[in-house]
């Protein structure tokens, strides 16, 4: 007889996300929300230059340095880590007990859940309406915090799927409902750079008060995915606290390696960031052409409404072409589509015409 484990695991849902996840390369995959251009030749060289016989900084010092000077930020107030979920996982474990409210801002990335599952937590939704365009009525959601009073709260900013984001004012007065309830507001800005506004700037006056954590992922927008890089700013008492629960030697070498490459070419980012958003923009007006309603979106993914979306997905990708069903977020209308290369989103709206023309 199996030794069983622990009754919160019976609980945690599996977690559906996009992408191929080893299938075929033939495939189109816009089921993902990635910079859709080449990885430059700088970040190649500094992966290959991290690939040798020795063990990580745990302290990624050398990466931290970097983003210290390109953020702005005392280098106590960053932690480099294996991607944001690791920072999910982290944040949960250190700040979460048995029977603690997590309130979630969805539909929304589902991995907050399953921390919160994982720690026998709580679990409160405000849920974004579909008639308000999936926009955050911040009224409502202080409502709610007071109401609840939440030990964390979570909110994706560009969120994913609805692609919606806050402003800095938004951030602010939730901030000042967080303090005042004991709640610790964790920010997840790991499509960030893709807006025009950019990510939350400057940062120190939002995280000084110890109630805001800002997550950051460097896979999506820095072209680093595969390697698994991002970081987190928060209070210095905040980052201490989840160093101690970080496993050892987290962040490999070459993802160090890289991520310094990367932070020194942002200027070449930026400008991908700016032609992805423009890319994501023509897509969605080629999609409403077709007659398949989108939700507004300023960064490089959005909506589109289907009704049925297993169906659509299930067509599309008889034609070569994958995007993300969203019935796991609770939208079975609706798709979610990153975008890729102009003559990549041309075939997907040939896709779309063809399969629209076998709809009744």
């Amino acid at each position: 007889m199996s030794i069983t484990p622990r009754k919160a695991l019976q609980d945690v849902p599996r977690i559906i996300h996009g992408g191929l996840h080893g299938g075929s390369s033939r495939l189109l995959d816009f089921s993902v929300n990635l910079n859709p251009f080449p990885i430059p030749r700088v970040i190649r060289r500094a992966v290959i230059r991290g690939i040798r016989h020795a063990y990580p900084d745990t302290a990624a010092a050398l990466l931290i340095d970097a983003l210290s000077t390109h953020l702005s930020v005392p280098s106590d107030w960053l932690m480099a880590l294996n991607g944001t979920s690791e920072g999910i996982l982290l944040l949960s474990l250190c700040y979460l007990s048995p029977g603690d409210s997590v309130l979630i801002v969805s539909p929304t990335y589902q991995e907050y859940e399953r921390a919160a599952l994982l720690m026998e937590a709580r679990v409160h939704h405000h849920r974004l309406e579909e008639r308000a365009l999936f926009g955050l009525h911040t009224e409502r959601l202080e409502d709610d915090i007071r109401r609840i009073r939440p030990r964390l709260l979570w909110i994706g900013s560009p969120n994913n799927p609805t692609a919606t984001h806050l402003t800095q004012e938004q951030v602010r007065e939730i901030l000042s409902v967080c303090e005042s309830t004991g709640t610790l507001f964790i920010l997840d800005e790991a499509y960030a750079n893709f807006l025009p506004s950019g990510p939350l700037s400057p940062l120190q006056p939002f995280v000084r008060s110890g109630h805001l954590a800002v997550l950051r992922s460097m896979t999506k927008d820095y072209l680093l995915t595969p390697l698994r890089l991002g970081y987190i700013v928060a209070h210095p008492d905040i980052i201490s606290t989840l160093k101690k629960a970080q496993p050892p030697w987290s962040v490999n070498i070459p993802a160090q390696e890289a991520g310094r490459a990367a932070i020194r070419i942002t200027d070449v980012f930026a400008r991908q960031w700016r032609a992805a958003r423009n890319l994501a923009r023509d897509l969605r007006h080629a999609i409403e052409s077709l007659g398949y309603p989108t939700i507004p979106s300023e960064c490089n993914f959005f909506l589109s409404h289907v009704g049925d979306s297993s169906g659509i997905t299930a067509a599309l990708q008889t034609l070569g072409v994958v995007v993300r069903d969203c019935s796991s977020f609770g939208l079975p209308s609706y798709i979610r589509i990153g975008t890729r290369t102009a003559r990549d989103n041309a075939l997907l709206i040939r896709a779309l015409r063809h399969v629209g023309r076998k709809r009744p």
